[in-house]
């Protein structure tokens, strides 16, 4: 899988997200999202936040973004390296948009989706420059270039020459302040 949405870790690694949407119209939930495999509770969390928050930002845009169930398959991810913590957040929201508008294109994103109303803020993360490290192996491993969406409060830790380093690999880093 070269397009499509990755999830980046703080061991280093980026894996795919594979998505899986169901039409809920008549539900009176928006949202409603799984996890294939089992991973601890504040994974689950951070994927129903990132959902919540993109879901809310594409009616605020009238993008006629229907209520939907959302499967999500984290592939490459083992009991001994098993994903854990809440940065995960703008992954699945991402994930969730682009699987519904139909896009492949290759983005990486880490992000923890602040609870609160309006949903979708993004809080900074922890070990950044592990992530943007996997970012850059990711990106080498790819034909063409590579989106990567983080929280503007971590573009302090970003500096130059780690920014140097991921334009070279073809990263082209983005720093938001939303799910927005």
């Amino acid at each position: 899988m070269r397009g499509g949405t990755w999830i980046v870790l703080a061991s280093k690694r980026a894996v795919p997200i594979h998505v899986t949407l169901h039409d809920l119209s008549k539900s009176n939930r928006p949202v409603e999202v799984y996890l294939v495999v089992d991973h601890p509770p504040e994974v689950l969390l951070s994927a129903q936040r990132g959902c919540q928050a993109a879901w809310a930002a594409a009616q605020a845009a009238e993008c006629g973004f229907p209520r939907c169930s959302v499967g999500f398959d984290i592939r490459g991810v083992t009991p001994k390296e098993p994903i854990s913590g809440q940065s995960g957040g703008l992954a699945f929201g991402l994930a969730m948009v682009q699987r519904r508008l139909g896009l492949n294109d290759p983005v990486a994103a880490t992000g923890v989706v602040a609870a609160g109303t309006p949903p979708g803020p993004l809080e900074p993360v922890e070990g950044f420059r592990e992530k943007c490290e996997a970012v850059e192996e990711l990106a080498r491993g790819m034909a063409g270039g590579l989106r990567f969406f983080f929280p503007r409060g971590n573009l302090g830790d970003l500096g130059v020459e780690l920014q140097t380093r991921l334009e070279a690999a073809g990263v082209e880093p983005i720093p938001v302040e939303s799910v927005e």
